[in-house]
């Protein structure tokens, strides 16, 4: 047996005798595990008794478990593996006796062929049954990526699903009196909306995180070989990248529902979800200063973290940035973005819903030069106009101002100043704006700033604020001397 499955048997006591006070703390564990060869048996146990312990709520503890488990390697590229495991858990309180039972059940496989591809999944699904009622998680993950490191082609595919038991967090429109309050009914920022926002936490309750993420890089220029010929395609490049991020109350980890893509930005059960999705193109010619970068992308998130409030959006939106040398060993770069959101807010007691359609453009121009081998200086102006086409106002913002930026082995400094305005015509009332910027003049400051003064000591700065117009000065300063041993 000891060869088929080495292991350990580990046995630990401790007593305390204090006076009236006597204390046991007993744990025994029994682990055999096979770790070479096609089958790879496993079988771990043990047990802890506590009782007297100082401080604990219960007389007296018993702790339970075992598990066993198969793993099978046909080849050094490829592995299945597998467990059970049962769990009791028993409590003597004034109340009498507590027992709690969970059972186990794990999967998982892994393959890789060379450094081109790899790939590893796994399943977990917990049952746990107590005397105030039966719990579940059920937690999936799969991980694929294919294309060498640095190559032309990498991709990469991963699920993630967790189930966990948490206090539920709770926000809540309340009503106040008219005239006060810092939200309308439909939950928009607005001063005198009668409405506050109240957060209060519930009993625990289960809820799944869900994360999925597909990205495809591609990157022909890279893998170009010495000595060859120039080609056009060889300057392009680009990434394509979907997301989505979802907290919901459906358990997302188990097999009916994994493959169910509408479940996870159900509105009825979805918290707080979001999908986007990205495409960007780069063209750079070899030995050229001249570049461009364009993308477009798309999102959509479901919003029901306020109660009786579910929230809605869909947004488009789309860039072109151009890098080119300027005369003067200036460099100028320019960057132009469209962008179209929708945004709705519906009341389930029925008064109804709020939504809006904001279409933006903006712009932004940056004329820099190099000064030596670590200093750069440029002059940074931006305008962006945001028309709301639900209520007919729109949003106009513009800012200019220069900015210097050093990165040496000693020093990292990157501080800007900018003029800037914004101004409101007409109704501007988009759904979902929970950021009200002063209209007006303004002056911005951001300072950025990190000594090296020894090998383990450094001194950084950080200083950044506004002065809105007819509006005092404020700001935010940070000091940190660090020194690492």
């Amino acid at each position: 047996l000891r060869t088929l499955l080495p292991g350990a048997l580990r046995w630990d006591e401790a007593r305390n005798v204090s006076g009236a006070e006597r204390g046991l703390r007993a744990r025994w564990s029994l682990d055999l595990a096979r770790q070479t060869g096609r089958l790879l048996p496993r079988f771990s146990a043990g047990e802890e008794r506590i009782h007297g312990q100082e401080g604990d709520s219960a007389d007296a503890r018993r702790s339970r478990l075992w598990t066993a488990g198969l793993g099978v390697r046909p080849s050094g590229a490829l592995s299945f593996r597998s467990s059970y495991g049962v769990r009791r858990d028993e409590a003597v309180t004034a109340g009498g006796l507590g027992v709690t039972k969970a059972r186990t059940l794990d999967g998982g496989v892994t393959a890789r062929a060379g450094a081109a591809f790899s790939a590893d999944a796994a399943f977990s699904r917990r049952r746990v049954a107590r005397e105030t009622g039966d719990e579940s998680a059920d937690l999936a993950q799969l991980v694929l990526t294919g294309g060498l490191p640095r190559g032309g082609l990498t991709s990469e595919l991963r699920y993630d699903v967790t189930q966990l038991r948490e206090p539920t967090l709770s926000r809540t429109l309340v009503p106040v009196a008219p005239g006060t309050g810092s939200y309308d009914a439909y939950g928009n920022a607005l001063l005198g909306g009668g409405y506050e926002l109240v957060t209060a936490t519930g009993d625990p309750s289960t809820r799944s995180r869900a994360t999925i993420q597909l990205r495809v890089d591609a990157a022909p220029g890279r893998v170009a070989p010495l000595g060859a010929k120039r080609s056009a395609w060889r300057a392009f490049g680009g990434s394509s990248t979907l997301r989505l991020e979802t907290l919901s109350t459906l358990p997302l980890g188990r097999a009916e529902r994994a493959f169910d893509f509408g479940a996870y930005l159900d509105p009825a059960a979805t918290i707080r979800g979001n999908l986007t999705a990205r495409q960007s193109l780069d063209w750079a010619p070899l030995g050229s200063r001249l570049d461009a970068h364009a993308e477009v992308g798309t999102s959509r998130d479901v919003n029901g973290e306020v109660a009786g409030l579910r929230s809605r959006g869909r947004g488009s939106d789309g860039r072109l940035r151009v890098r080119a040398p300027m005369p003067l060993r200036l460099r100028a770069s320019a960057t132009a973005d469209l962008s179209r959101n929708e945004q709705s807010s519906l009341r389930l007691d029925g008064q109804g819903d709020y939504s809006s359609i904001v279409r933006g453009r903006g712009y932004e121009l940056e004329i820099s030069r190099v000064l030596g081998s670590a200093w750069t200086l440029s002059v940074l102006s931006r305008h962006r106009r945001d028309v709301d086409l639900s209520h007919g106002g729109y949003q106009d913002a513009w800012s200019v101002g220069p900015t210097a930026r050093c990165a040496t082995e000693r020093l990292r400094f990157d501080g800007r100043v900018s003029y800037g305005r914004l101004d409101v015509f007409g109704p501007y009332a988009p759904a979902g704006r929970y950021l009200v910027a002063p209209p007006g003049g303004r002056i911005d400051y951001d300072l950025q700033s990190e000594v090296r003064m020894a090998e383990r000591l450094s001194l950084s700065l950080d200083v950044n604020g506004a002065r809105v117009e007819r509006g005092p000065l404020t700001y935010v300063g940070r000091l940190e001397l660090r020194s690492s041993f």
